[in-house]
């Protein structure tokens, strides 16, 4: 029979696991909230500074085209297919990371299902413990021995101890994981504000080479 003392043990455990838990949580909300801010910018972003820089590009060289070639100022074949074939490209990569985008809303939609589960059973084992808390005012002491004695009582602390302990493995291998996807997430940050900076040199070439095409053609 386990003591009170050793009751009172698991309790401390499983509180300090909760705290621990809950830290966990925080930081993984935290890394979802840096990716959709790092996602965001990368394509909102980032990814429209450089589309706008192609579509210029683009209207550069027809520019150019009317100029030099004497065939009404059509774009090159071999360049207008290196176009295309970019075109086609982005297109496909948007469809392939929408796809992979869905997924992960998809899953984050059978996360808040498991949530709501669990807001069930914290629901309905509280209405258990009301009903008991009656059960216990309204009679005696052997009611209780009689209807709520738990019959393995050692069996099921340890089963208990048990768990408290892997759940505590399974919550710091959570924590190391998130702090290296914190990392990472900081990182991406990092490349994503130097691939801006490479989309705004390639903006200022594309307006000096529109702003020289009047002054050499």
């Amino acid at each position: 029979m386990a003591s009170r003392d050793s009751l009172n043990n698991l309790w401390a455990e499983l509180l300090e696991q909760k705290s621990f838990a809950y830290l966990v949580r925080s930081k993984i909300e935290q890394n979802l909230n840096l990716v959709i801010s790092n996602i965001t910018a990368s394509f909102l972003g980032n990814r429209q500074l450089a589309n706008h820089n192609t579509e210029d590009i683009i209207y550069n060289l027809v520019k150019i085209c009317e100029k030099k070639f004497s065939d009404g100022g059509s774009i090159p074949r071999d360049i207008e297919l290196r176009l295309l074939e970019h075109r086609q490209k982005l297109n496909e990569r948007l469809i392939s990371n929408s796809k992979e985008m869905l997924e992960a809303v998809t899953k984050l939609q059978e996360v808040h299902s498991k949530i709501m589960e669990t807001n069930e059973e914290v629901v309905t084992f509280n209405a258990r413990i009301i009903e008991l808390s009656a059960e216990m005012l309204a009679n005696d002491e052997k009611f209780y021995q009689d209807n709520f004695k738990t019959k393995n009582f050692k069996g099921e602390f340890t089963k208990i101890k048990r768990g408290v302990e892997n759940s505590t493995k399974a919550s710091k291998k959570l924590s190391e994981k998130a702090d290296t996807l914190f990392k990472r997430n900081l990182e991406a940050q990092d490349e994503i504000h130097k691939k801006r900076e490479k989309i705004l040199k390639n903006r200022a070439r594309v307006s000096d080479t529109r702003k020289k095409i009047k002054l050499f053609l």
